[in-house]
């Protein structure tokens, strides 16, 4: 994944990652609406072409910050996200360009695949959004909007988008 330090191997699971690529590579090949998150964006982010950075505490922060806690707060905001002006991100979100987001990760995206672009990082500079230039709609997020969706605007304006993009590309058929 582009990492050499020693990484839990029980953490991975080789017959989940196979199939996921395999699905990833259909949807980015057919042009579909992709949505993604935590796992799911690092690994966009790696079937694209890129690399992992499976220790996010080893970043550090920008300087003068302190680095977030990213681990373990799934229900709950705990840090801003910067969002990318004219992103599609910042269009998901309603134009917002700072968000708060949940966080439970400890890998994240480090070096960029072949058509991603960072759309958002967290404050303290670790990344957190990505999407996929040439695709009608291929967003990923690294926190879990899934979890806050009903208590966050800018989640559940994540869904809807998503949604909407679906629905767009089925009407089009």
């Amino acid at each position: 994944m582009g990492d050499d330090r020693p990484y839990d191997p029980t953490l991975c699971c080789e017959i989940r990652d196979s199939f996921e690529f395999k699905l990833v590579d259909e949807v980015l090949r057919a042009k579909k609406p992709l949505f993604t998150t935590c796992r799911g964006t690092q690994l966009l982010n790696v079937a694209t072409g890129g690399t992992l950075c499976m220790d996010v505490p080893s970043l550090g922060a920008r300087e003068g910050r302190t680095q977030w806690r990213h681990t373990h707060v799934l229900n709950d905001p705990v840090h801003p996200v910067e969002v990318v002006p004219g992103s599609l991100l910042e269009r998901a979100v309603g134009g917002h360009r700072l968000i708060q987001t949940n966080s439970a990760h400890h890998c994240c995206v480090d070096r960029l695949g072949k058509s991603t672009r960072l759309v958002a990082k967290a404050t303290d500079g670790v990344p957190e959004c990505i999407e996929v230039e040439g695709q009608p709609f291929c967003l990923g997020v690294q926190w879990h909007p899934e979890y806050t969706w009903k208590t966050l605007e800018t989640d559940f304006d994540l869904w809807k988008s998503f949604v909407e993009a679906a629905a767009k590309v089925k009407r089009a058929r």
